[in-house]
């Protein structure tokens, strides 16, 4: 959900609600999710797994919370690159130097 990543929320929950009921395969979904509430959000909708970025680099104990509330197989952790660098907020922001390749 880049509008979630970008605003830090579940902006389209409703869809991926419609998207998780329509299709007969386990979705992912990330961006926004930033709290507990909006891990549990998604999860209710029927997302198999939570994907967490921003909050992992921002809020490492997010993810510890996350992880014993909803269970090891519905959190999954994401870094996100561009150009280089890690990045968060939907790629707005970029975090650490380059790696030296």
């Amino acid at each position: 959900d880049l509008d979630g990543a970008r605003s830090g929320n579940t902006d389209n929950l409703e869809i991926i609600r419609r998207i998780a009921s329509a299709v007969n395969i386990p979705i992912q979904v990330g961006g926004g999710l930033r709290t507990l509430d909006a891990v549990n959000k998604i999860l209710s909708v029927g997302a198999s797994r939570a994907v967490l970025g921003t909050a992992a680099v921002n809020n490492p104990k997010l993810v510890e919370i996350a992880i014993v509330n909803a269970g090891p197989d519905k959190v999954v952790i994401s870094v996100d690159a561009k150009g280089g660098f890690v990045a968060v907020q939907g790629w707005m922001r970029k975090l650490v130097k380059r790696h030296p390749t």
